[in-house]
C-alpha cells in the first residue's frame, strides 16, 4: 500500500496500447487539433498550468494538470505539506497517446523518481534541521562582525619628522568608532566639520590628492600612446586638469601635468615639421584624410599647451617692473614652465611652433634673476650645440641682435652675448664666397649674362630652386647648400653684433665676452675689417681700458687673423707682443690659472708659427719670462710652460746661451722690469729657475727641467719619452689638470726601505764649505747629544736640591 498523499501511476498494458496505434488518428498539415480536456480539483498551493491545455476560462487562473513523477520544490517554511487528492482524467485524454511522446528512459527516470518520494516522506523534517543551522550561522558571522568593529582600529595621520635618513611618516592607531557612536555624536561630528582640519589631516589629504592626480595622468597617458592615431582626443583630457587643480595642490599638480604633457609630446611629435598640404575640396584616401587629420588634432592641442605655458610666464615679465611684488607661488610655476618650454625647444627644434619659442624665451636670457637667465641661457647653448642644419640657431641670432637694439645703452648681462659662443661655425670663409661669386660671372659668356637678365630664366632659376628644396624635405635631408647659407647669414649677424658693440659701449661689461667670441670666430672674419680691428684693439689695451684677460683674448684675435688670411697683409703686431710681454706675469697660480690655455695659445701663434717674423732678442725675452712664469703657477700651467721652452729652444737654436752660466757673453745688464722685450737684453741673462724647477714636486716638471738643463737629448740620460714629446702645450696643459682633484700620475706610497741621507750626489752641491757643513752634520749622533743633555740636567737637579 502506498502511503497516504502519494501519487498514482499509469499502467498500460500492451494489448490496449497495440490497439490504440492501429486506430490512432491522423491529421493534416495545418488543421486545428483538438486537445485533450483535463478536469482537476482545485487545491491551495498549485499554481501551475501547461501551456497547451484548454480549460474553461472561468477556471483557468487555478486549474493545474499533474503528472507522475513530476512535483514543484517546496518552499522552505514551517507549514507540513498538503497532501494531493489523485487527479481525475476524462474519457477524451488517452493515456497511451501520453506514453508514446516519452522516450523510455525518461519513463525509467520519472518512476524511480516516483519511489524516491515515497521512501523519504521525513524530507521536510531534515529541511528544518538545515534551516535551523543556517540561521545559527548566520548569527554566529553577525556577531564575528560586531566584535570585529569593536575591536577594529583607525590609522590617524601625523605630522612627518625629518631625520638623517630623509622624511619619515608618521601614524598612530586609534579606536574606530562604530555606527552607533557616530550617531550619538552627530552633533559633535558637525561642530568638527566646521572646525579648522589639522595639519597631519591636511598632510594626508593632500598626499592622497596627488596619488590620484599622479595615477589619473599615468592611466591617461599610457591609453593615448597605446594607440595615438585612435585616441589623439585624450590629450584634452590631460589638458583639462590644469582646470581642476585646488589651491593646497596647485604648484605640484602644475608642474605633474605639464612635466607629463611635455614627455607625451616628445613622444607623439614626429621628426618632421607638419605643413598642411591638403587643400580645401581636394578629394584624398580615406588614410591620407586619416593622418592629416591626427597631424592637425596634435597641433591643436600643441598649441594650446604652449599658450598654456607662455601665459604662466606673465609673472616673470611683470616682474621687470615691480620685482617685489612677485608671489612666490606664481614665481615658481613661471619658471617651471619656462623649463618646459626650454625642453621642447631643445628636444624638438624642428618640429612646429619652435621659432615661436624662442621668440618668447630670448627676452628672458636678458632677465634680472640670475636662475632664469642660467636656465634660459642653458638651454640655448645646448640648442646650438645640437643644431645640424642652422636654421633654428640663425632666427635665435636674430631674435638676440633685435634684443640689443632694443635695449638702451647695450644694458644687458654678459650671458645673454655668451650663448652665442656655442654657435657651430666651422667652415665659413665670407671671401672665398664672394670671390667664387666674381669669378664665376667673369667665366660667362654674353649670352649667358643676356639670359641672366632675362625674366624667363629668372622664373625657370626659381622653379628649379623650388623643386629642389621640395626634393630635399622629402629625403628628409640637410643639403650643403642650405647649411651653408644659414651659417653665412649667421656669421654675419655675430658679427654685426660685436662691432655695434666695439664701437658704441667699449667700456661696457659685454667686452670680456665680445673679445672671446671674436677669438672664436676670427678665422671667418672679413679681410677688409682687420686693419680697423687692429688698430682699435692697440688701443684700447694702450689705454688699460681692459683687464688681463680681455687683453689676452684681443691679443689672440689679432694673431688668429694675421695668421691665416692675414698673412698677406704688411701688418706687424710689433705693440701686441710688449702687450703679451707685459700680462703674462698677471697668472698666477689662483683662479687666473684657468686663463693659461688663452696665454699658451698666443705665445704659440707668436713665437712658433710666426717665428721666421720674430727676432732673436723677443725669443729670448720671451724664454726668461715663460721660465719665470713656471715657477708661480699650478703644475699643469708649469708642463705646458717648459714644453713650450722645449720647442723653442730646438727651433732657435741661439737660446743655448741661457745656459750658460757665464753671462758676459751679452750686452749689457739684463733688465726684468723693463716691459719690452725688444730691449731688455735677455741675453745677459740665465734660466735659473730650472735648477729650482728639478726639485719641484711634480714628477713630470721635474723630468722636463731636467731635460732641458741637458739641452734636450733625444736619448740617454735626460730623454723624455714618446708620449710627452709629442703632445702640444695646450694638450699637456689639459692632461694634468688638478681641477678634477686627481694627481696624474698617481702619488706613489712610502717606500719599505729607509732613507739613507748620506747618500748625495757631489754634483747636487756648488759649494765646498756647504758640502763639508752637510757632512758634519750627518756624522754626528744626535741621540746621544741628546742623552747627554739629559743626563746633566738631571745631575744639576740633584745638585740644587742636595744643596737645598
Amino acid at each position: 500500500m502506498a502511503k497516504k498523499g502519494a501519487k498514482k501511476t499509469m499502467v498500460v498494458s500492451k494489448t490496449k496500447r497495440a490497439s490504440h496505434m492501429k486506430h490512432k488518428k491522423t491529421y493534416k498539415a495545418g488543421a486545428r487539433v483538438r486537445q485533450p480536456v483535463v478536469k482537476t480539483k482545485l487545491r491551495p498551493g498549485d499554481r501551475t498550468q501547461p501551456n497547451n491545455s484548454r480549460l474553461n476560462p472561468q477556471s483557468n487562473k487555478n486549474a493545474t494538470t499533474s503528472i507522475p513523477g513530476i512535483s514543484k520544490k517546496k518552499k522552505m517554511n514551517n507549514t507540513k505539506p498538503i497532501a494531493k487528492n489523485p487527479v481525475v482524467i476524462q474519457d477524451d485524454f488517452e493515456a497511451d497517446e501520453m506514453m508514446d511522446m516519452m522516450d523510455e528512459e525518461d519513463v525509467t527516470f520519472l518512476k524511480n523518481n516516483a519511489t524516491k518520494k515515497e521512501q523519504n516522506g521525513n524530507l521536510p523534517k531534515k529541511r528544518k534541521l538545515e534551516e535551523k543551522k543556517s540561521n545559527n550561522v548566520e548569527e554566529e558571522y553577525n556577531e564575528e562582525l560586531f566584535n570585529k568593529e569593536l575591536t577594529k582600529k583607525e590609522t590617524k595621520h601625523l605630522l612627518p619628522i625629518k631625520t638623517k635618513q630623509g622624511i619619515v611618516e608618521q601614524s598612530i592607531e586609534v579606536d574606530y568608532q562604530t555606527s552607533d557612536e557616530e550617531e550619538d555624536h552627530e552633533d559633535e561630528d558637525a561642530e568638527k566639520e566646521e572646525a579648522p582640519k589639522s595639519m597631519a589631516e591636511m598632510y594626508a589629504q593632500r598626499k592622497q590628492k596627488l596619488e590620484d592626480l599622479k595615477a589619473l595622468i599615468g592611466s591617461s597617458s599610457s591609453n593615448i600612446l597605446e594607440n595615438p592615431d585612435e585616441r589623439m582626443e585624450h590629450i584634452s583630457a590631460v589638458l583639462k586638469l590644469y582646470n581642476t587643480l585646488t589651491p593646497d595642490i596647485f604648484i605640484t599638480g602644475f608642474k605633474l601635468v605639464s612635466a607629463s604633457l611635455v614627455e607625451l609630446f616628445k613622444d607623439l611629435a614626429p621628426g618632421f615639421e607638419i605643413k598642411s598640404t591638403s587643400k580645401p575640396g581636394e578629394r584624398l584616401k580615406k588614410l591620407t584624410r586619416e593622418v592629416y587629420g591626427n597631424e592637425a588634432r596634435l597641433l591643436k592641442y600643441y598649441q594650446m599647451f604652449l599658450k598654456k605655458l607662455e601665459d604662466t610666464l606673465a609673472p616673470l615679465k611683470e616682474m621687470k617692473k615691480n620685482p617685489k611684488n612677485l608671489e612666490e607661488r606664481a614665481k615658481r610655476v613661471a619658471i617651471f614652465a619656462l623649463k618646459c618650454l626650454s625642453d621642447l625647444l631643445v628636444a624638438m627644434p624642428h618640429f612646429n611652433f619652435s621659432k615661436n619659442i624662442v621668440h618668447a624665451l630670448i627676452p628672458f636670457t636678458a632677465h634680472k634673476m640670475d636662475e632664469v637667465r642660467l636656465l634660459v641661457c642653458s638651454a640655448f647653448k645646448k640648442l646650438f650645440k645640437d643644431d645640424k642644419k642652422g636654421e633654428i640657431s640663425l632666427h635665435a641670432v636674430r631674435q638676440v641682435n633685435h634684443l640689443i637694439k632694443n635695449k638702451r645703452h647695450h644694458q644687458i648681462p654678459p650671458d645673454c652675448l655668451d650663448i652665442l659662443i656655442a654657435l657651430r661655425i666651422k667652415d665659413v670663409n665670407l671671401d672665398k664666397e664672394r670671390e667664387e661669386e666674381i669669378n664665376r660671372y667673369k667665366t660667362l659668356t654674353r649670352k649667358e649674362k643676356l639670359l641672366i637678365l632675362s625674366k624667363n630664366e629668372r622664373r625657370r632659376r626659381k622653379k628649379i630652386e623650388r623643386l629642389e628644396k621640395e626634393i630635399v624635405v622629402a629625403r628628409a635631408e640637410h643639403s650643403k647648400g642650405s647649411k651653408s647659407k644659414y651659417q653665412t647669414e649667421t656669421v654675419k649677424l655675430v658679427f654685426t653684433i660685436y662691432f655695434r658693440i666695439l664701437k658704441m659701449a667699449p667700456k661696457s661689461g659685454l667686452m670680456g665676452v665680445v673679445l672671446q667670441g671674436l677669438a672664436k670666430f676670427a678665422h671667418t672674419i672679413n679681410v677688409d675689417f682687420f686693419t680697423d680691428l687692429v688698430e682699435v684693439f692697440n688701443n684700447l689695451i694702450a689705454n688699460d681700458q681692459l683687464d688681463y684677460r680681455q687683453c689676452l683674448y684681443a691679443i689672440q684675435v689679432v694673431l688668429i687673423m694675421l695668421s691665416g688670411q692675414g698673412e698677406a697683409l704688411n701688418i706687424d703686431p710689433l705693440h701686441f707682443y710688449s702687450h703679451l710681454y707685459k700680462v703674462l706675469f698677471s697668472l698666477t697660480a689662483g683662479p687666473s690659472n684657468s686663463d693659461m690655455p688663452i696665454a699658451l695659445d698666443c705665445l704659440e701663434n707668436m713665437l712658433i708659427k710666426r717665428r721666421k717674423k720674430v727676432s732673436i732678442h723677443r725669443v729670448l725675452a720671451f724664454t726668461k719670462r715663460v721660465a719665470t712664469l713656471a715657477l708661480q703657477v699650478q703644475h699643469n700651467s708649469s708642463i705646458g710652460l717648459l714644453s713650450l721652452v722645449r720647442i723653442l729652444m730646438m727651433t732657435h737654436k741661439q737660446t743655448d746661451m741661457l745656459l750658460d752660466l757665464d753671462t758676459s757673453s751679452g750686452s749689457g745688464t739684463f733688465l726684468a722690469e723693463l716691459e719690452e722685450p725688444e730691449h731688455c737684453n735677455a741675453g745677459s741673462t740665465a734660466l735659473w729657475e730650472l735648477h729650482s724647477l728639478v726639485r719641484h714636486y711634480h714628477p713630470i716638471v721635474n723630468k722636463f727641467a731636467r731635460h732641458i738643463l741637458l739641452k734636450n737629448p733625444t736619448t740617454g740620460n735626460g730623454a723624455l719619452s714618446m708620449e710627452l714629446t709629442r703632445k702640444t702645450p695646450l694638450e699637456l696643459h689639459k692632461q694634468y689638470d688638478p681641477s678634477l682633484l686627481a694627481f696624474q700620475p698617481a702619488v706613489p706610497g712610502p717606500s719599505s726601505t729607509p732613507i739613507n741621507l748620506k747618500k748625495l750626489c757631489a754634483e747636487e752641491f756648488h759649494n765646498s764649505e756647504l758640502e763639508a757643513l752637510i757632512s758634519k752634520v750627518l756624522q754626528t749622533d744626535h741621540m746621544k747629544l741628546w742623552e747627554k743633555d739629559i743626563a746633566s740636567e738631571q745631575l744639576a737637579l740633584v745638585k740644587n736640591g742636595v744643596q737645598n
